[in-house]
């Protein structure tokens, strides 16, 4: 039987400084003893009834935007700074670091018995900033090209679109797979908050070389 023990600081001494990524590894770390594996969300979802005789109405392209919180998107990398909140009045976002979230701004076209799907995925998620370590809101923004072909397998292509199996029999397309990995794909290499960024540019040759902790 596992026991747990607390050691206590002594009394005056200063806290120890964390960085706000440990601080939330260390809660995500509480656990009930059994090995619990989270299923992925369908975050980002297209619905064919949301087009249904909407060409009657107004003529193709139609404009399509989408909504999810980060850590719907499985993103694991993520998830620490970017926990599940509870729901917030409009407004009530005053701290810059509650401005996070992604969305899928784009026109949808009608193809046989599928779509075309052309715009944009945004991101903006905490991350820790990789020189000075405090938290800040990256951004990153992604073209989304998407064919949702009902006749289509998993492994199919078609040029500059990505071909999304969307059975005629299926009401809902889950496109949250193909945002996530457009937005790992376009993130940069190396996070920085706005001040590092700026410091790192004003240094000779704008390139700033850092030893990864296992170089060092």
């Amino acid at each position: 039987m596992l026991s747990r023990s607390h050691a206590r600081a002594p009394r005056g001494a200063a806290p120890e400084r964390r960085s706000p990524r440990a601080d939330a590894d260390a809660a995500r770390r509480v656990t009930t003893g059994k090995h619990q594996r989270r299923r992925p969300r369908r975050a980002v979802v297209l619905r064919r009834g949301h087009f249904k005789n909407l060409d009657e109405l107004e003529r193709p392209p139609w404009p399509l935007t989408l909504r999810a919180e980060v850590h719907e998107m499985g993103m694991e990398e993520l998830d620490a700074l970017n926990p599940e909140r509870p729901p917030r009045a409009l407004g009530d976002a005053d701290d810059a670091l509650d401005a996070t979230g992604v969305v899928v701004d784009a026109e949808v076209s009608p193809v046989g018995h599928g779509f075309f799907v052309d715009g944009t995925v945004r991101c903006a998620a905490a991350r820790e900033c990789d020189a000075c370590g405090r938290a800040h809101v990256q951004r990153v923004a992604a073209p989304l090209k998407a064919w949702l072909d009902c006749d289509a397998g998993e492994d199919d292509a078609a040029g500059e679109f990505e071909v999304v199996p969307f059975p005629r029999h299926r009401e809902e397309c889950d496109l949250t797979g193909l945002a996530r990995d457009l937005i790992r794909m376009n993130a940069p290499y190396e996070t920085l908050c706005d001040a590092c960024a700026e410091a790192s540019e004003g240094e000779e040759g704008g390139f700033v070389f850092r030893l990864e902790p296992e170089d060092e």
